[in-house]
């Protein structure tokens, strides 16, 4: 159900979604071409001249609103010109991990390779984007003990659809996290001795997810929540918790010190959220932690941070960040809620209450370590509230919370699956003609 869905509308997106329309497409879509040239952590860095003139062309076209005619026809007609260089300057939308890119970035070299025009590795990078998306969450819905059809509604959410459909980090981070949930939640459920295959599955999965997105190194402290008589004894347990837990904690929080100490030391730059101060900021928040939680909790509090993160998840798109009437974010949020309170996988026992307290906890470790990366790069210095939060951030991380959601008596697979395919129904057209009235007015 998940994978005819997520095809039919990925497909579509690829093919409707204007070059460049995906939210700061062009931003990552140099950031492809760099990883495909080998250029993790480089100020400077070369690339065909033509992939250089299409996104400069690309940005100063999409700036100016929807494509005309004669604008998509000079952006196909640009060449790849391999045999003369250009320079990409990175940027802070162009430090993502290089893991984050990797199929966009194979596929992008492997195109640039047979001399393909660099509009078609702007689509051959989409297209391996999704698929690598598609295999990931599939594979993750397969091996979720429990909740797989409430997992399967956030997969089919429009957010969740459309940003797994254009260049950018997306696609790699919220597969990852999906399916390193799932196998860590399987090793909960399971009555079975936790083996060494799966301590090095989990540890390779938690280091992917640690590298795609920072904020997310702390998914691997949901290892402490599997119960201890699934290890042969009490040293097995220690060894294998910190295999999962170490490498991914030195991977997300190694890759962010490389890049403050590198790219960031002593910047300071303009952004709509103020202007930014990486260095004085991060000494802020580590020196007054206090301060910084109170800044959090009024930003929660006293802005419209709820509402607007909960449309985000559900539903935001293109280059402007289109967002449906408002009465649609209501229609989609009944069927959503069905699916996860009438699940019939969800355990009518309830999980312990050590798995349900490390879940929560691992969820307000990575919102708040997400939050306080936005307030270190993206806000203003000392800003009184935090810039920069889009919704589409809980998506990787809150299947982390489906623990503490208990199905209601009547659920069935019938009723769940009725609840899901109603939510594809409804949010897919509605996506498709908000992507289409603002790509082509």
């Amino acid at each position: 159900m998940f994978f005819a869905v997520a095809v039919l509308s990925g497909l579509f997106f690829i093919a409707l979604n204007p070059p460049f329309g995906g939210g700061d497409e062009y931003f990552h879509y140099q950031r492809t071409a760099e990883v495909a040239y080998l250029h993790f952590l480089d100020k400077e860095s070369d690339a065909p001249a033509g992939v250089v003139a299409f996104i400069d062309r690309g940005y100063a076209a999409i700036s100016g609103g929807p494509y005309s005619r004669k604008e998509y026809a000079e952006l196909a007609a640009i060449p790849l010109d391999a045999e003369h260089r250009g320079t990409l300057t990175a940027g802070i939308f162009t430090l993502h991990h290089p893991v984050a890119f990797l199929p966009q970035a194979i596929a992008f070299r492997l195109g640039a390779a047979v001399g393909a025009r660099p509009l078609v590795l702007l689509y051959v990078a989409r297209l391996a984007g999704l698929i690598g998306w598609l295999a990931l969450t599939w594979l993750a819905i397969r091996r979720l003990p429990s909740h797989r059809f409430a997992l399967t509604a956030l997969a089919i959410l429009p957010t969740s659809l459309f940003f797994s459909s254009f260049v950018n980090a997306d696609p790699v981070t919220m597969g990852v996290a999906f399916l390193f949930i799932a196998e860590m939640f399987h090793a909960i459920d399971t009555e079975q001795p936790v083996s060494g295959i799966d301590i090095v599955k989990l540890a390779v999965l938690g280091l992917a997810a640690a590298s795609t997105k920072g904020a997310y190194a702390p998914l691997a402290l949901l290892a402490l929540a599997i119960p201890a008589p699934r290890f042969e004894s009490a040293k097995r347990r220690w060894i294998s918790i910190s295999a999962i837990v170490l490498p991914s904690l030195a991977a997300g929080l190694g890759w962010m010190w490389l890049v403050k100490t590198s790219f960031f030391a002593g910047a300071r730059y303009e952004t709509w959220g103020g202007r930014a101060f990486p260095d004085g900021q991060a000494a802020f928040v580590i020196e007054h932690p206090i301060a910084f939680m109170r800044i959090l909790f009024d930003t929660i509090l006293t802005t419209p941070f709820i509402p607007r993160a909960a449309v985000g998840a559900i539903a935001e798109m293109g280059h402007m960040s289109i967002h449906l009437p408002a009465i649609a974010y209501l229609v989609l949020s009944l069927p959503l809620a069905g699916a996860i309170t009438l699940d019939p996988t969800a355990p009518r026992v309830p999980y312990p209450w050590r798995v349900r307290a490390w879940g929560a906890a691992v969820f307000a470790g990575c919102f708040t370590l997400t939050m306080a990366l936005l307030y270190i790069q993206w806000t203003g210095y000392q800003a009184p509230i935090i810039r920069g939060f889009q919704g589409r951030y809980l998506l990787p991380i809150l299947p982390l919370l489906f623990p503490l959601v208990r199905p209601v008596k009547w659920a069935t697979p019938r009723r769940a699956r009725a609840c899901v395919i109603l939510l594809a129904l409804i949010g897919l057209p509605l996506a498709l003609w908000a992507l289409v009235a603002q790509s082509f007015g």
